[in-house]
């Protein structure tokens, strides 16, 4: 979308997308009355990483600013090398997907905002 000059930048790009789901989110909370948690989008794919954990932290930024909209902390960074650059091996399973272990985590992540 950069490339056909729809987006000035990628990072508008990622906000236009991200606001649209905050937007439907927020309809349904009116709606339904949710508490909405709010889970990053995870970085399962070398190829991807970069571009998912500045997607993620724009994605921060405008949940934090939701009221009634809660972004879960602390499970992205846990689930990569020290280093941020690989995936651990305990949440690897077939290159594409995480290896359920890693449910142990967003459990931790929800227990403390709940």
């Amino acid at each position: 979308a950069v490339e056909k000059g729809r987006y000035a930048s990628v990072e508008e790009g990622m906000l236009h997308t991200i606001n649209i789901f905050i937007k439907a989110a927020l309809a349904l909370r009116k709606k339904r009355g949710f508490r909405i948690f709010i889970h990053p989008v995870i970085p399962v794919l070398d190829e991807t990483r970069k571009i998912v954990k500045a997607y993620n932290k724009i994605f921060e930024a405008r949940v934090k600013e939701m009221p009634g909209m809660e972004w879960i902390d602390g499970v992205f960074p846990r689930l990569l090398t020290s280093d941020g650059a690989k995936l651990k091996k305990e949440y690897e399973l077939d290159g594409t997907h995480l290896h359920p272990s890693y449910i142990s985590l967003l459990g931790e992540g929800l227990t403390e905002i709940w």
